[in-house]
């Protein structure tokens, strides 16, 4: 209040926005800002680097009043606008070769600004453990959650970005680990409120059947040691990194393990989408069995470099996945 009276005091009138960061670390901070909310007096801003303590005040104090954004990490385009080559991207064929090595910066730097132009992989890869991962765990969540073990967590997270795209059997998954499957569930829960893994449900018509099946899990943020160690690796690098760009929810899988890596829906219309990162790619079975099942008048195969057009016939865009990553 000091700071407003003082404002006002030389101004000659009160501001009419207020902008509060890393606001979570004043005590009772959602509390004060509902004071100053409720005068209606102004446009109040919040933001802050912790956003499980962001998100815990303003649903106890400020529910109802608060309408929350989350600033994700980079894009590829915005990646592109930051490095000054916003020009590749209004014309992706005319720099085939150079977007290959844009994409392999972009993917060196995880979509954060502050380690764009690193090439030092075991850096990168402390960097994204020490500041990141460990401090949202043993500082934010475990303050916020009831976690006896945080270490636990960070093993979960371990096995996640080793095997991105896994599906979990939480009653295997806990013996494996050594805690019970209630605990497993709730720490998976902790992990997607702290956006460090993503869930997607095997897709179906009925919502419910989607929620009873497996689910698929993936870190949030990439890995660089995946980058360049095997084709397979690198394959699920890439289909982590096609997941978090569409914001995907749904896969598919059927009784006979055929697979779709990825199901969107937009405007009313189910497109599946393949990942297939390799030299010579190919057309997978469960591809066609989806297209058959759901009637889908389009589908993607994303690939290293190989492009061809939909035709009327199946209705398949192959596309070079440094060109997918344009679209979002």
């Amino acid at each position: 209040m000091v700071l407003l009276d003082s404002f006002e005091e030389i101004h000659k009138k009160e501001p009419n926005f207020l902008l509060f960061d890393e606001v979570q670390k004043v005590p009772n901070w959602a509390g004060k800002v509902k004071i100053l909310y409720d005068t209606k007096k102004y446009k109040i801003f919040v933001s802050g680097s912790e956003s499980l303590f962001l998100r815990k005040g303003s649903r106890e104090s400020l529910a109802g009043r608060i309408y929350e954004f989350e600033i994700k990490k980079l894009s590829f385009i915005e990646y592109l606008n930051f490095a000054g080559k916003a020009e590749m991207a209004k014309k992706p064929q005319l720099y085939d070769v150079e977007l290959k090595i844009e994409l392999r910066n972009y993917l060196l730097s995880g979509g954060f600004p502050e380690l764009m132009g690193k090439e030092n992989k075991p850096l990168i890869k402390q960097y994204i453990k020490s500041a990141i991962i460990e401090k949202i765990v043993f500082n934010d969540m475990a303050k916020i959650y009831p976690i006896e073990n945080p270490s636990q967590l960070i093993k979960i997270l371990d096995i996640i970005v080793d095997n991105p795209g896994m599906l979990v059997d939480f009653s295997s998954l806990s013996q494996e680990i050594g805690i019970t499957r209630q605990t497993l569930s709730k720490y998976f829960e902790y992990l997607e409120m702290a956006h460090l893994v993503v869930k997607l449900y095997n897709f179906s018509r009925n919502r419910i059947t989607s929620e009873k099946s497996l689910k698929k899990f993936y870190p949030t943020f990439l890995s660089p040691v995946l980058m360049e160690e095997s084709e397979e690796k690198t394959g699920k690098l890439m289909e982590t990194v096609c997941v978090i760009a569409t914001d995907a929810k749904f896969f598919w899988r059927d009784k006979y393990k055929d697979e779709v890596d990825i199901v969107l829906q937009k405007d009313n219309e189910t497109v599946p989408i393949e990942i297939k990162y390799r030299n010579q790619p190919s057309q997978n079975k469960g591809l066609r069995k989806f297209l058959k099942k759901y009637k889908c008048r389009e589908a993607l195969i994303i690939t290293k470099d190989t492009r061809k057009k939909a035709n009327d016939a199946d209705g398949i865009e192959w596309v070079p996945v440094y060109e997918f990553l344009l679209r979002f």
